[in-house]
């Protein structure tokens, strides 16, 4: 079987930063999809941007109940926000008040979003997943992503941890804790369309060259239809801890070496939407 891989950068819309770098990254790299936070105020920019000046980047909702304020009135979701009306963003304190979200107000929130992209995009996204994952931990977020995804049609990012293809063990950190109340979500509606793996190769909060992990990866890269993680971008106007990295994942992702693997190894870049049905 072939090799085809997606290439997608989260995060677009958090910053006009970050959309300049995942449109440079399209343009220059190997970046051939990315996923929108439409709460925050760089969105519409980045997806206007995006149409005029990259037509082929797949657009995906990267649903956020994590980071910024939400789509709907903070009292219409009381229960997801701090007393200032946005989200918690340090994760042991959303950990702990993920544990006392209103199902109800989860549910309003991502739908409010998914409405949000469409007006902004003027079509649904091409695939729907996660900011920190949390939809896909909570049983509110899958069911009410999964319920998105049966709807209309759409692919989601694996609904398992990354994997690693060098033989190496993930951290434990990255694995998605499938209650049995998650399971019996998934039973209900069935695996979704999405990637054979989701691979995660070059994040790193750490500084330090980037690029040979990502030439070995993509040397490695098995068969089938895998998605490849990034976050690029540029470090201005961020209020959030991942800055400077995206810098150094730019580069990496836009050296010209990449390419040539690529095309060495017979891999088929791709979109969500190429995903067979």
């Amino acid at each position: 079987m072939p090799k085809f891989l997606i290439v997608n950068s989260d995060d677009f819309g958090i910053s006009p930063g970050v959309n300049r770098g995942i449109l440079e990254a399209h343009h220059n790299g190997i970046v051939t999809s990315t996923t929108t936070m439409v709460n925050m105020p760089a969105a519409a920019e980045g997806i206007e941007k995006a149409h005029q000046s990259a037509p082929k980047l797949g657009l995906g909702l990267h649903f956020n109940l994590s980071f910024g304020a939400p789509v709907s009135a903070p009292e219409e979701v009381p229960s997801l926000v701090t007393e200032d009306g946005t989200f918690v963003s340090d994760y042991p304190q959303l950990m702990e008040k993920m544990a006392h979200f209103d199902p109800a107000e989860v549910e309003r929130e991502l739908n409010a979003q998914f409405l949000r992209f469409i007006r902004l995009a003027g079509t649904p996204p091409d695939h729907i997943d996660s900011h920190h994952g949390i939809t896909y931990f909570h049983p509110a977020g899958l069911n009410t992503m999964l319920e998105l995804a049966k709807e209309y049609h759409l692919p989601i990012r694996r609904l398992a941890r990354p994997e690693p293809i060098d033989g190496s063990e993930q951290p434990a950190s990255a694995e998605h804790t499938l209650t049995n109340e998650l399971t019996a979500i998934i039973e209900k509606y069935g695996q979704p369309r999405q990637p054979d793996r989701l691979l995660d190769l070059i994040f790193d909060f750490e500084t330090g060259d980037r690029l040979e992990p990502l030439k070995a990866g993509l040397k490695n890269l098995p068969e089938g239809y895998s998605e490849l993680l990034v976050h690029v971008g540029y470090a201005e106007g961020l209020t959030e801890a991942y800055t400077t990295q995206r810098e150094e994942e730019l580069t990496a992702i836009t050296d010209p070496s990449l390419k040539a693997i690529i095309e060495s190894e017979g891999i088929e870049l791709i979109t969500f939407a190429e995903l067979p049905l």
